[in-house]
């Protein structure tokens, strides 16, 4: 029997500064995307997301925009709401911050198809931190028209 693979990562070695703000936050649960979704995966959607993250003194996400340059995602933003749903279940911890102010968090994350066409996905997702995340799967078999 295979191990199962969780998708919720519990962080606590790394820091990632707010850029501007009186201290630093960090990321302590992140979720992580389980597979590339079938529907994306099947209309070949890929490209990079950024979400700009607004997070609570007390760790919380508050809100989160995702958004995309990449034309065909801009058209079909199904990959930017999934990615905002993920990370507004992430949690940080802030490191000398004061309280009642928000902090900037931005992760970017990329969906990519490579390989060789297959019925299955075969998802690899990679995270590079602090705040970098790639979600890696085959192609799925083009159908003859």
């Amino acid at each position: 029997m295979r191990p199962a693979f969780s998708s919720v990562l519990v962080l606590q070695a790394f820091t990632a500064f707010a850029g501007g703000q009186d201290g630093a936050i960090s990321p302590q649960h992140m979720e992580l995307p389980s597979r590339y979704p079938n529907v994306a995966r099947a209309a070949r959607l890929q490209g990079t997301i950024t979400v700009k993250l607004t997070v609570s003194d007390d760790g919380t996400v508050i809100a989160a925009n995702a958004n995309s340059r990449d034309a065909l995602l801009g058209a079909h933003p199904q990959l930017q709401t999934e990615v905002a749903d993920l990370t507004r279940r992430w949690r940080f911890a802030c490191s000398n911050c004061t309280k009642e102010n928000t902090h900037p968090y931005d992760v970017t994350f990329t969906y990519r198809l490579e390989g060789k066409e297959s019925a299955n996905s075969d998802t690899q997702i990679a995270v590079d931190m602090p705040n970098h995340i790639t979600v890696t799967a085959h192609p799925p078999i083009a159908m003859p028209e």
